[in-house]
């Protein structure tokens, strides 16, 4: 691959065809979306917020490559029941103390949704996906969710009618006689 148009030789990238900016690698993104938007936090505390939020998307993103399948490719039964049981509900927590802390009325910031609660919303959107219960003991993250859910935007996007067009579900639930064979 040319490494001008994939710095890294892999996706994703973002092309800003108005600067002709090349950037790589998911959370160099969120950033430079978030300063070119407007989105990455309003004051320093909400720019470490905004930065928090991206490296959670991460972190929880990586659970999801690591043990959730994908239409194309099983995966370890057993690691995808330890995100499950135990890594997702554990960073879930953490994000319920974050929102808790925060005493946003049900966000991370004020007003429109950074760039990295926006990230944050797509992994945890996967998520739900596969687990639909996985928020059922997280009540503010839940409200935090649903409000994001409900935005015209996200719907715009979640419906199919961003210029992107529509998304597929890629992270999967395993079949239950996968798991039924570990039990």
């Amino acid at each position: 691959a040319d490494r001008r148009n994939y710095p890294f030789g892999q996706l994703p990238i973002l092309r800003d065809e108005t600067s002709g900016a090349v950037v790589a690698q998911t959370i160099a993104i969120g950033c430079y979306i978030g300063r070119k938007t407007g989105t990455a936090g309003a004051t320093e505390e909400e720019q470490i917020i905004n930065d928090i939020l991206l490296c959670e998307f991460e972190t929880l993103y990586r659970f999801l490559n690591e043990t959730f399948p994908t239409p194309y490719e099983k995966t370890d039964v057993g690691m995808f029941v330890k995100s499950r049981d135990h890594d997702i509900p554990a960073q879930f927590d953490y994000l319920e103390e974050l929102l808790a802390s925060r005493g946003q009325d049900g966000s991370f910031t004020a007003g429109a949704a950074s760039a990295g609660e926006s990230m944050l919303f797509s992994v945890i959107h996967q998520i739900v996906l596969c687990l639909p219960s996985s928020l059922d003991q997280f009540p503010g993250l839940a409200l935090w969710y649903e409000r994001i859910l409900a935005e015209p935007k996200a719907q715009k996007v979640l419906d199919g009618e961003s210029p992107y067009g529509k998304f597929t579900q890629y992270f999967i639930h395993p079949a239950e006689e996968d798991l039924a064979a570990i039990a």
